[in-house]
């Protein structure tokens, strides 16, 4: 367990535990033998009989993935979960937005923590920035 908040700083986190000269040794290794990195926060939920719902950010090292964590472009990995369209990964913006929808979390707790909440506000409404930096419906 590594307490951090999102799938890059778990990263840095991590590399933090090693002297800096070994980092870039570990770094490969990371990326060659990191399966996933699962982030979740446990937030007070509006329904009855349930006390906490858990908001993740799932990042699965793919082939992209790796080349960020190996090339030192952890910054970079919130795209990568963005841009997924097969379901193998989800930003907390994701989560936050299912589980605002399922009726479980209050919206304003979810934009307190969301990382980018104008963007969750966006969502709610039907509009999605795209990859290219486009608006769309849906």
């Amino acid at each position: 367990t590594v307490h951090a908040s999102t799938a890059p700083q778990t990263i840095q986190r991590i590399l933090e535990l090693f002297p800096p000269e070994t980092r870039p040794l570990i770094r490969q290794g990371l990326a060659y033998n990191l399966k996933a990195v699962l982030c979740q926060r446990l937030l007070p939920s509006v329904k009855d009989g349930i006390d906490r719902v858990p908001a993740v950010e799932i990042l699965r090292v793919d082939p992209v993935a790796r080349q960020l964590i190996e090339t030192g472009r952890d910054n970079e990995l919130p795209d990568v979960i963005a841009s997924c369209q097969n379901g193998n990964m989800q930003s907390f913006s994701q989560s936050l937005l299912e589980l605002i929808e399922g009726d479980l979390i209050d919206p304003k707790e979810a934009y307190a923590i969301a990382p980018n909440p104008e963007e969750l506000k966006m969502r709610l409404k039907g509009i999605k920035q795209t990859q290219t930096g486009l608006i769309a419906r849906g």
